[in-house]
């Protein structure tokens, strides 16, 4: 029977000194629970002392190993809670649910978010078979606090490495060789480096059998091929990827091309020689404690961990039991909104954002989540991503977002979702100049921040500077989905388009045509007109076009010319270059002439 350890595909020590004071009837079974604390997670425990401690230490000595890795201080490291049940049917009521049901096979969950994470595991006894996950896992954990903005094949591939993380005779030891990798490669062979290196996550999931097994196989040879001279190699690469395209970083910190690094890494796996790491870990402990849990210790662990599995009513039972005992308090409104997010209460979500907004939240998902929902808001009234977005709103979202930032800076989406709004306000203040900079230092090549650049150049006045930043974010030197890309080219159109008619317009009005038509005529000779600019461009042309056909008619007629201005209106309904407006606008006029001249002939008839 295979096995199953499951993790939500979304990206805690624990709030122990705000809640542990908390008076909460416990949940998952009459068990007692232990509390255990270290500087880098939290326990809860139904295990005997001896067993909690056991497990917590491995655990530990396992984050010392990954400092050699990435180091960081410990106080970087996202809040990390662990459930250690005393049995499978204590840890049922939080399974996962498949849309069939409870998951049977299911061996464990652990889920990462963007603000903590949330291991749970029915007892110890199959943990054996768990354990590789549990460490797979936590390389993810570790990596989400780091900032470190790693290709899907690096931060997979480092993951599988340290899986096989074990402790012989006081040492670590991490990198051992994964024969089923080994053999699916030399079988199915390696799909080239040019192609994998950029391989997507659904890619990687659902089209690239392939892809693990490869990504162990290339960070596995830079950490320990060739001696282990390849690891320092392996840092600048990881270094660089911020500052240069994948190619040219790869290309300057290993001295090869993609196809020579296809031939060094075949002879690699074909080689059966693989070296390993290791470390002292004899005086490595952290301090741990470990006391009796308070309930309310134990609810808000079981809240968050009903969460990670998809258990919303028994999420809600546990917020609620929370927010009894501290109504004052933002922990139980968060997990209150965590748990409520996939439900279809949006009137109680809604409620529960605002209160933990009020009580100063300080978990950034609240932020990201009151910003989207305000997005949401205006795309059900009508509201289109390329067009307008009314100022107050756009404010609105933008602290949202500015928010989340402040807390947890490592979410490019938030950084997405902020120059989004900053796109439809019409002034900006210096912290929000601020937010892009500290953005550009973390992200150096990610498109939407330089497009937040070129949102502040717009307010500024300054159209073609906003032009220029935007076409050079949504660049293939930049780092941009397409979707974003579809999204921020759609409001440079519109933006630069009421540029245009708020320059064209008054002089329209004059009748001063010709400046109108020596102003479109210099933008479109600018040597970065992207597909967008010229598409207003044209949109702008072809309004001028009509204007001033217009115009001519309404001299005719001011002079008496009513035949003259009569004719100009009928060509225009025949003209193509006349935009559609234009044809309704010399339609109109035309009818006030019919009306016009009958009112005359009736006149002239009663005399």
């Amino acid at each position: 029977m295979p096995l199953i350890f499951a993790r939500v595909p979304i990206k805690i020590i624990l709030l122990l000194t705000v809640i542990s004071c908390l008076t909460i009837p416990a949940f998952a079974g009459d068990k007692p629970w232990l509390m255990l604390k270290t500087s880098r997670f939290g326990v809860v425990s139904q295990l005997n002392e001896k067993e909690t401690r056991l497990w917590a230490e491995e655990f530990d000595k396992y984050i010392t190993a990954l400092h050699i890795l990435y180091n960081t201080d410990d106080n970087n490291l996202l809040p990390l809670t662990i459930l250690l049940f005393k049995d499978k049917k204590q840890f049922s009521p939080y399974n996962i649910s498949t849309e069939s049901g409870q998951a049977k096979k299911v061996v464990g969950v652990f889920t990462n978010f963007d603000d903590w994470s949330v291991i749970g595991l029915p007892g110890l006894k199959d943990y054996h078979m768990t354990r590789t996950t549990i460490f797979h896992e936590a390389v993810h954990w570790y990596l989400n606090s780091q900032n470190l903005d790693a290709p899907l094949w690096v931060e997979e591939g480092i993951a599988e490495v340290f899986s096989t993380f074990e402790i012989r005779n006081g040492k670590g030891r991490w990198g051992l060789p994964k024969q089923d990798h080994v053999d699916y490669l030399n079988y199915k062979g390696l799909q080239p480096t040019k192609d994998f290196l950029f391989a997507t996550q659904d890619e990687a999931l659902h089209k690239l059998d392939t892809f693990y097994p490869q990504a162990w196989a290339m960070v596995h040879y830079f950490m320990f091929g060739n001696g282990g001279k390849n690891r320092e190699k392996f840092n600048l690469f990881l270094s660089e990827l911020g500052k240069k395209s994948t190619k040219d970083a790869f290309e300057s910190a290993f001295g090869m091309t993609y196809e020579k690094f296809d031939r060094e890494l075949q002879r690699y796996i074909e080689s059966g020689k693989y070296n390993i790491g290791e470390i002292d870990l004899t005086n490595t402990n952290t301090e741990i404690k470990i006391a009796p849990a308070s309930n309310a210790v134990v609810q808000f662990a079981l809240g968050r961990l009903a969460v990670a599995g998809g258990k919303s009513d028994l999420g809600i039972q546990h917020a609620e039991a929370v927010i009894s005992n501290a109504p004052s308090r933002p922990e139980g409104y968060d997990l209150l909104v965590m748990a409520l997010r996939n439900t279809e209460n949006k009137t109680r979500l809604a409620e529960a954002l605002e209160k933990a907004i009020n009580l100063d939240s300080n978990d950034s998902q609240i932020y990201c989540l009151k910003a989207s929902m305000l997005m949401e808001e205006k795309w059900r009234t009508g509201f289109v991503m390329g067009g307008p977005l009314d100022r107050d709103v756009a404010k609105q979202i933008a602290d949202m977002f500015k928010k989340s930032i402040l807390i947890r800076p490592n979410k490019k989406y938030a950084f997405e979702g902020f120059t989004f709004a900053l796109m439809n306000m019409d002034k900006y203040e210096e912290d929000d100049k601020k937010i892009l900079e500290l953005g550009r230092g973390l992200y150096p090549l990610e498109g939407s921040i330089l497009a937040g650049f070129a949102a502040l150049d717009r307010i500024d006045g300054d159209i073609n500077l906003f032009n220029q930043k935007l076409n050079v974010s949504c660049s293939d030197s930049m780092n941009m989905s397409q979707s974003t890309k579809t999204i921020l080219r759609g409001m440079q159109q519109y933006i630069y388009q009421e540029w245009l008619f708020e320059k064209v317009n008054p002089l329209m009005k004059e009748g001063k045509f010709g400046e109108a038509e020596t102003l479109l005529a210099q933008h479109n000779s600018l040597p970065f007109i992207s597909t967008e600019m010229q598409k207003a461009l044209k949109e702008m042309d072809a309004i001028l076009y009509s204007s001033k056909k217009l115009y001519s008619a309404e001299l005719e007629m001011r002079a008496g010319r009513i035949d003259e201005a009569a004719s100009i209106l009928n060509n225009i309904e025949k003209d193509e270059k006349v935009s559609r407006q234009g044809k309704a606008a010399a339609r109109r006029m035309l009818s006030k002439i019919k009306d016009r001249q009958k009112y005359l002939d009736e006149k002239k008839g009663m005399r």
